[in-house]
């Protein structure tokens, strides 16, 4: 393989990436680089390197810590002073000394003006110091505040009005990263230096630093904002190098819609519903690595579930998803009944023995399509389950333990997902409204310098998607005059390397492909022939193609299909065909 890399013109080995761009290691100059389009959003996600789920996040608060911005971004009101340039959490000299003269002194952004389109599930923070005082008082005015003691290890002190939950973290020198999470519209976030725990009395002040407002039930890493919101994770084009496989891969899926309108939080709204039990928000690590996760608790033995509600449609096929881990019982249930509750699928889960879901479909002519288990460590796994919907009003139950219910059965919960389409994709985020994903498109990498229009082999190292209706997952070359790709026929699951040129378009067919399978792919062409090989095996060779395609760019989708969660380890082009023997052991697994 060192050889092969040494004598490819064309390398594309998942690695450096930005915003719009996938890196491609030759050629040197970044005249191979691929483009990576996916739309104006930060819906996606990916399984970053450490197994954690990565989102895209936003700090939603103008000037996060510039604090004497002026009215319109932040107010002192009745603070004494309040002076920059003090030596801060990060080891800048960033912070802000905040000093008050009597009791009951804060300061505030500029009520709404300060926060942009914030609704939903969301999550403030600010680094906090103590000086002469070791309290503060931090929340929103109209929704909730919580007290923080700013000594020690940290502690929480009482709550005032709706807070969800609030968290300190210590993060060295004296200073706290002070955190809570609400539900709502907020009206400005307030800081107060306290004397104690529910006393706003006294004199004295505090040192704070780089404030932060995202959506979901966790503070993401800080993002420093001035006149405009600031992004970070992954971003709206941002290639999404996967870990999930093991491997570093690029994924590539198709557009979808998580119909479920707050996937990670199951308290007070409407759109779910709690049968008895108790339910706790942030009690646990989640696949995502942060302390978002939810535990239901079921306090009598009698049926406890939680109901997500979703409008869909009748006789379509979907794809239900949710990440479980084990409280202290074996059995996770999830059942799929009409609005008469005459018809049921049932998926059920033991953790005990975490191979596959044990499946009853109730549902005259049948439903179920297929389903899944995936492990995402820490104890959690993916349960996925795809089916042919069967009402217009079904009903998604999720139970704790099995369907009769324990005492004490405990189980906890994270990220629900329903989507439309015959296979399950990636987790899709939701905070109040549903959410889309839009389609992954990485295309034009090298050009006529690195391609060589007359002769040569793409390669290709790819795990296959899921086989869907029509033309899906093209990969391959294009030029001005015609195109060498290879494609997915959804009849037979066969790969289809298709070529139109002058004379028309002539195709050749390799044998089939399964779903969420390993391939090595070649394809050798020049002026007399082409071939394709396949995991080690030559599987055709057709003649007589013309020769004036002028191909000039590797397409990850070409003649921009739709991606159905293809993850590409490796891409190779060489400005030769390569022999028999060459491609042979290129392919070989």
């Amino acid at each position: 393989m060192a050889t092969a890399l040494e004598t490819a013109s064309l390398v594309m080995v998942p690695s450096g990436y930005e915003d719009g761009t996938l890196g491609s290691l030759q050629p040197l100059d970044g005249t191979g680089d691929f483009t990576f389009t996916r739309g104006s959003n930060i819906s996606a996600t990916r399984v970053n390197e450490a197994g954690y789920i990565e989102k895209g996040y936003e700090n939603l608060v103008y000037y996060s810590n510039a604090f004497d911005a002026g009215t319109i971004y932040w107010d002192v009101r009745l603070i004494n002073s309040i002076i920059g340039g003090q030596a801060g959490y990060d080891g800048s000299n960033d912070a802000w000394r905040l000093n008050r003269i009597a009791g009951e002194e804060f300061i505030r952004s500029g009520s709404s003006s300060n926060v942009t389109n914030v609704s939903g599930v969301h999550t403030c923070s600010i680094y906090a110091k103590a000086n002469e005082v070791e309290w503060i008082l931090f929340g929103y005015n109209g929704i909730g505040f919580t007290y923080f003691h700013l000594s020690g290890e940290g502690s929480l002190g009482n709550n005032v009005a709706s807070v969800l939950s609030s968290s300190i973290e210590s993060v060295g020198n004296g200073w706290y990263r002070c955190s809570f999470t609400a539900n709502g519209t907020p009206n400005g976030i307030y800081v107060y230096p306290a004397n104690g725990n529910g006393d706003l009395g006294g004199t004295g002040g505090v040192y704070i630093q780089d404030a932060q407002l995202n959506q979901g039930l966790a503070a993401y890493p800080y993002l420093e904002t001035t006149t405009t919101t600031a992004k970070g994770g992954i971003l709206e084009d941002m290639p999404r190098l996967d870990y999930s496989s093991g491997r570093c891969s690029l994924l590539l899926e198709p557009a979808r819609t998580n119909l479920i309108e707050h996937s990670e939080y199951f308290g007070a709204y409407s759109g779910w519903y709690v049968n008895g039990g108790t339910l706790t928000s942030n009690a646990i690590i989640s696949p995502s690595g942060l302390l978002d996760g939810s535990l239901m608790t079921n306090g009598d033995g009698n049926q406890k579930y939680i109901l997500p509600s979703a409008s869909i449609t009748d006789n379509t096929d979907y794809s239900y998803s949710v990440f479980v881990k084990r409280g202290n019982d074996d059995i996770y249930a999830i059942k799929i009944f009409n609005s008469s509750f005459s018809e049921s699928l049932q998926g059920q889960f033991n953790f005990s023995s975490p191979q596959s879901l044990t499946i009853t479909d109730n549902v005259t002519g049948g439903s179920y399509l297929s389903s899944d288990v995936k492990d995402f460590g820490n104890g959690w796994y993916r349960i996925e389950l795809s089916f042919t919907s069967f009402d217009t009003s079904l009903v998604f139950r999720n139970y704790i333990g099995a369907a009769n219910g324990a005492d004490n059965a405990t189980m906890y919960y994270y990220g629900f997902q329903l989507e439309q389409g015959p296979y399950p994709t990636s987790y899709i985020p939701t905070y109040g409204v549903s959410q889309t994903r839009l389609r992954d498109l990485c295309t034009g990498g090298g050009d006529s310098n690195s391609i060589n229009g007359t002769s040569g082999t793409m390669f290709f190292d790819f795990v296959h998607g899921y086989a869907m209706f029509g033309t899906t997952d093209a990969i391959g070359l294009q030029g001005s005059n015609g195109r060498i790709i290879l494609y997915f026929s959804s009849n037979s699951i066969y790969g289809v390397v298709q070529i139109i040129d002058s004379i028309g378009t002539t195709t050749m067919a390799a044998e089939a492909f399964n779903d969420k399978t390993r391939y090595k792919i070649a394809v050798t062409y020049n002026t007399s022939e082409i071939k394709l090989y396949k995991n080690g095996v030559l599987q055709n060779t057709i003649r007589g193609v013309a020769s004036d395609l002028n191909l000039n760019s590797l397409n990850l989708n070409a003649i921009s299909s739709t991606s159905s969660g293809q993850m590409h380890n490796q891409a190779l082009y060489f400005p030769t065909a390569l022999s028999d023997e060459a491609c042979i052991e290129l392919t070989t697994i």
